[in-house]
């Protein structure tokens, strides 16, 4: 590989790795839920058409720093980077394929009176007919968010909480596994090998509670030894 080329794969990576990096910033969180994650990895997938149809035709528009080497050579061979697209579409479209496979019961989640009673499985059909015809309901979700929408939702929508609360745990839980197990790593380390399960148990029911400890509150309420 000669200079020109590897400073061109350079530049061009360098900003293929900042939409990368925008797209991991908007992944993460506590507490997002897949709805809004298969929304940004939906408008990710979308982008890299749109960077693959223009790169196609020779424009790099939101490659700056590669569209900059391109102006001070000629001697580029842009086809290369349409390959190297096609590539990582075809990536996430393998790796995202079970977004595909749901998307339906994700948006029925997310906005269930936009969803089409027709395009449901029919144990969704009548319930969520019963729920698009609501105003009371309807106006719940406006006003709400959605959490709070499928909190107060009559029992008589079963199938329809059980679609919510499997969509609703499907991230959050990840990430708390995930939390989890890094403060575990973080403490139970070789310095602190004398660490008892109990008190690491504790360590990591702190670590990964939503409780705020009001500390000033404890230790007014704590017995204090009197003063001999």
């Amino acid at each position: 590989m000669t200079d020109l080329a590897w400073q061109a794969d350079l530049t061009f990576l360098v900003d293929m790795t900042q939409h990368l990096n925008d797209l991991n910033l908007k992944l993460q969180g506590k507490h997002q839920l897949v709805c809004q994650l298969a929304n940004h990895i939906s408008a990710f997938r979308t982008k890299l058409q749109l960077f693959r149809q223009q790169a196609a035709s020779g424009n790099f528009v939101h490659f700056p720093t590669f569209q900059s080497r391109l102006q001070t050579s000629q001697d580029i061979d842009t086809k290369v980077y349409v390959t190297k697209l096609d590539i990582l579409v075809q990536s996430f479209n393998s790796r995202f394929y079970d977004f595909d496979q749901c998307r339906l019961l994700i948006k029925l989640f997310a906005d269930p009176f936009s969803v089409s009673v027709d395009d449901l499985s029919a144990e969704y059909q009548l319930e969520l007919t019963d729920l698009q015809v609501s105003d009371e309901l309807r106006a719940t979700y406006r006003e709400n968010t959605l959490l709070h929408f499928y909190r107060t939702l009559p029992d008589t929508f079963a199938n329809l909480e059980d679609n919510a609360l499997v969509h609703t745990s499907m991230i959050g839980s990840t990430y708390c596994y995930e939390q989890a197990f890094s403060q575990m790593k973080l403490n139970k380390s070789n310095t602190r090998n004398q660490l008892t399960d109990d008190n690491l148990e504790a360590i990591l029911h702190l670590s990964t509670s939503n409780i705020k400890l009001d500390i000033s509150k404890l230790m007014d309420d704590m017995q204090h030894h009197p003063s001999h």
